[in-house]
């Protein structure tokens, strides 16, 4: 019988949710890619895209990422986990 993982992963929801937030401020401020993205916010390609898939932000990454992207007080509180 194959296995059943019953149990939540609560950090890999708080991850995809992450990415979920990240992607859809994008949208609403008309960044169509990650690369034009990283260019805003002086990251360079590689690390964003590991960062990205990690969800492993420094503090002043996730700044430069919410000045771009003029986060909400709902996406800051998903993306610490307090909603």
């Amino acid at each position: 019988m194959p296995k059943v993982k019953l149990g939540r992963n609560s950090t890999l929801e708080r991850q995809e949710a992450t990415r979920k937030v990240i992607r859809r401020a994008m949208a609403e401020r008309g960044i169509s890619s990650q690369r034009e993205l990283v260019q805003k916010i002086g990251e360079t390609d590689s690390s964003f895209s590991r960062k990205f898939k990690a969800n492993k932000w420094k503090i002043d990454e996730m700044a430069s990422m919410a000045s771009v992207l003029q986060f909400t007080a709902e996406d800051a509180a998903i993306i610490l986990g307090i909603k």
